[in-house]
């Protein structure tokens, strides 16, 4: 039998990618009808969920303006907006993954519109768009139509159909009606050019699985689980059945599970499995993909990145975590997903079929929300991907996994090679009565080693390398009242005790407040880049220009969009910042290098000619990295610090199940010269850390390599 299986698998190889389980399908009539409105503050908080509803249909109109400046009626198949205040109020919807043979999108409709008033509609795709306008005839119904020729890209992507209705008014109580406005492909209405495939009729695991697990799996059932998530994560993504919705893929799942797990013998697992697999008779040719893993539909920028997405994927919300079938189809997603399209996968394969039998164990017994987020938990952070977020927990992961019950008030880092934690900070006054100093590299917490409670803990952490580990404080967490540290002070071991720790959070201190700019000596300046907003660096930037050198303080997040800004003041002409790698979707666990690349700057002849130095650090991650790879490009760039985030790239996210979900890296992002920004992030010119005598002397290690690298010049 696994011959048989292994003949489908070579059968099935290169094909076009997709999901395989129902369409989140808009019935595009009653949307056109029944005008439901979705206001800004009925939108979801939850990051999935809101996710979602930018990504998929769903059924629904968006308002874009104020929600008080027009009320919204719908009866019979007419809207009647009503102004509330002077003004332009905007509803639009976004049409996703039109996957069409057609050449034209219109749309038609009748309006009536007061005195005083606009309407407007438009609608786009691309680069292709067309609007109308209709001014005020109160007093009779006036039709429109607007019309768009479909794109059709396979391969790169295409942005969604976008449109919009405007209701502009110059007086209150003024009133337009819309009616009658029917979306066509071609002639036909748009629900019968794009009806539901066959996978949305099967409703018999809507509401459970009806599939339960053993209290504790054995190694060998732990195995047969995983074998059936391989071969169905596989058929998921290679059957053209399956990709065109024939199925049910999800559910079909749970009838694996029924049949499969529970076989008397190896032969007659393997005959259950296989039964579920359907045959292949022809290839049919150009067919369509209603569940693809489809490129990024967001803006221009995103469209060209080729950031995919997953698109048909829900959450299950409605289920609960002790339905064993649906936490091994969250698992099962999760990790096929991953296997295929994550962009670290490359590096990462080997070790990701090792982890699966882990996985399962730890799903097959999370049947309480509590253990479920921590199995969840597990699964996100093997990516190691530093972007990486879990959303919808209904537990507090990180206290439960990470945190003691009790921390101290003072910063710490973690040295470079992971087994110290340098106290850079107190911001309580009664810590700093405390019998601990500045400077102090704690090596101990009760007895344990720093270097064995991070490899403890590892499994729930998303971050590598020590510079970006956000989890140093926790590292020194400690239960009860008390705790004994192992210090080395002036390169002396010795031991400090502290009791009664609450004495220590007395007279917490202000946040400081650091400099934005100043001027470290009459040539060298310094520019905060995570405090100073835009405007003030461009006024900021020319009055610079006189200087042997600047230093750029990117150790964090930039308050602003402030890349161009630098990129016009550093660079002598349009240059290439990032280029990526994309999963391709033709071919899935394959990439290939995308034609987009990301530019900065323009011609400049007057750009900067001092020495332009930047501060990163761990803290330094995505968009901050990003800036720093502008500075760093620039003629006279210099980059000193530790290793950043390595996460260049836009996110997605994906769910798992019962209302969890996470975000991870879209794509791989290089430099010009062909680096990987992952996993060590920015190329560091000096890696420099803290040292505990800087510290101690209140001096900025960093800061100084800085001004040393600049006087040198």
């Amino acid at each position: 039998m696994k011959s048989i299986l292994f003949v489908i698998s070579i059968i099935l190889l290169g094909q076009v990618t997709a999901l395989a389980q129902k369409v989140l399908w808009v019935d595009y009539e009653r949307l056109l009808r029944d005008f439901t409105i979705e206001q800004p503050d009925t939108m979801p908080s939850n990051y999935w969920e809101s996710y979602s509803r930018q990504t998929d249909d769903q059924g629904a109109w968006q308002l874009l303006s104020a929600p008080d400046l027009a009320t919204f009626t719908a009866h019979d198949g007419q809207l009647t907006v009503q102004s509330l205040k002077t003004g332009q109020a905007c509803l639009y919807h976004f049409f996703q993954d039109l996957r069409l043979q057609a050449d034209s999108l219109t749309l038609t409709g009748e309006v009536k519109v007061s005195d005083g008033t606009q309407f407007g509609a438009l609608m786009y795709q691309d680069q292709t768009h067309q609007s109308c306008n209709v001014k005020g005839n109160r007093r009779q119904w006036q039709p429109f139509r607007l019309s768009i020729p479909l794109a059709d890209s396979e391969r790169e992507g295409q942005q969604i159909v976008c449109l919009y209705l405007y209701f502009t008014t110059e007086r209150t109580g003024a009133k337009t009606q819309l009616r009658r406005l029917r979306m066509l492909v071609d002639g036909k209405p748009l629900s019968e050019a794009s009806p539901a495939p066959p996978a949305n009729s099967d409703h018999e695991f809507d509401v459970g699985s009806r599939f339960s697990l053993p209290d504790t799996l054995t190694a060998e059932q732990a195995e047969r689980l995983a074998t059936i998530c391989r071969v169905w994560g596989y058929q998921k993504y290679h059957h053209p059945d399956l990709r065109q919705g024939l199925k049910d893929w999800n559910f079909e799942l749970f009838r694996i599970l029924h049949d499969a797990f529970y076989a008397d013998s190896e032969e007659q697992f393997w005959q259950a499995l296989n039964a579920h697999i359907p045959s292949i008779t022809q290839l049919p040719k150009g067919y369509q993909h209603h569940y693809a893993l489809s490129y990024c539909r967001g803006n221009q920028e995103e469209a060209c990145e080729r950031c995919f997405r997953v698109i048909n994927e829900t959450a299950y919300d409605h289920v609960p975590v002790s339905d064993d079938g649906y936490r091994l189809l969250g698992l099962f997603r999760y990790w096929s997903a991953m296997y295929y399209f994550h962009p670290y996968m490359p590096k990462l394969r080997e070790r990701w079929l090792q982890l699966l039998p882990d996985f399962i164990h730890r799903f097959a017994s999370a049947r309480t929300d509590s253990d479920f987020d921590v199995a969840c938990k597990v699964a996100a952070a093997a990516l190691k991907d530093t972007h990486t977020v879990f959303y919808g927990d209904k537990t507090n992961v990180e206290a439960r996994t990470m945190w003691h019950g009790f921390y101290l008030p003072m910063k710490v880092m973690l040295t470079r090679d992971g087994e110290s934690l340098l106290i850079t900070q107190f911001p309580a006054k009664g810590m700093q009565k405390s019998p601990l100093r500045l400077g102090d590299l704690i090596t101990h917490v009760n007895g344990r080693s720093v270097k064995d409670i991070r490899a403890e803990r590892q499994i729930y952490s998303n971050f590598k390398g020590t510079s970006l580990d956000h989890y140093a404080s926790a590292y020194a967490s400690f239960d009860g009242d008390s705790v004994c540290y192992g210090i080395i002070r002036r390169g002396q071991p010795m031991t400090v005790s502290l009791t009664h720790a609450m004495q220590y959070w007395a007279d917490p201190l202000p946040e400081a407040v650091p400099d934005t700019t100043r001027m470290l000596t009459d040539s060298i300046a310094y520019v905060n880049l995570c405090t100073i907003r835009r405007q003030q660096l461009a006024e900021l930037l020319p009055t610079l220009t006189h200087t042997k050198g600047i230093v750029f303080d990117l150790r964090g997040y930039p308050a602003d969009n402030i890349r161009d800004v630098l990129a016009h003041f550093l660079l002598p002409r349009p240059t290439v910042i990032c280029q990526y790698d994309c999963a391709d979707l033709q071919h899935p666990g394959a990439f290939f290098r995308n034609s987009y690349t990301t530019k900065a700057g323009r011609e400049n002849a007057d750009y900067y000619r001092g020495r332009a130095v930047v501060l990163v650090s761990g803290a330094t991650v995505s968009a901050a990295e990003l800036t720093a790879e502008v500075i760093r490009q620039s003629p006279h760039g210099y980059v000193i610090g530790q290793p950043t985030g390595g996460v260049l790239a836009r996110t997605v996210g994906f769910p798992l199940s019962s209302g969890r979900a996470m975000r991870y890296t879209s794509c791989l992002t290089f430099s010009a010269d062909g680096h990987c920004f992952h996993p060590d992030g920015i190329p560091l010119n000096e890696e420099v850390w803290p040292t505990p005598e800087d510290i101690a002397a209140g001096r900025d290690t960093e800061l100084c390599h800085a001004i040393e690298t600049i006087l040198k010049q």
